[in-house]
């Protein structure tokens, strides 16, 4: 009998899964390499993969923020995740083939990495939040 691989979309969230669609819409516009930026990109109607459609705004502020996360990851985790999103849609076995992982321990990596993903990206709204409390209380007339 043969097994079958646990499906990473359970264990993603709505909000997880637009967050991470706009980081990779931020990617393909050239993430400020490629292209200018990725707003002019998109307004220019540049697309790097016709199956994509940039037809939303990007916010790129959050996509930043994404991408620092995922650069604190552990670097087998960020991989797995940044190649789960970079191709969605895309057969996990053939990435396990190009990454000479087993199919079950990518598909691992992908739960794992998106819960330090969720985790982190937390963790950095709490500081920022903690940061700013104090100015705003500040600026608040008594």
């Amino acid at each position: 009998m043969a097994k079958t691989l646990s499906s990473p979309w359970l264990q993603i969230s709505e909000d997880l899964a637009r967050r991470m669609r706009n980081w990779r819409r931020w990617w393909d516009g050239g993430q400020g390499g490629v292209y200018p930026s990725s707003l002019a990109a998109m307004n220019l109607g540049v697309v790097r993969d016709r199956y994509r459609d940039p037809t939303y705004p990007i916010l790129s502020g959050e996509a930043r923020d994404t991408e620092a996360a995922l650069r604190r990851l552990d670097k087998r985790y960020a991989v797995a995740v940044r190649a789960f999103w970079l191709y969605e849609g895309r057969s996990l076995r053939g990435h396990a083939r190009l990454l000479n992982v087993d199919p079950h321990t990518l598909a691992a990596w992908v739960i794992k990495g998106h819960e330090l993903l969720t985790a982190e990206l937390a963790r950095a709204r709490e500081s920022w939040r903690r940061r700013r409390l104090p100015e705003a209380a500040a600026r608040r007339p008594c």
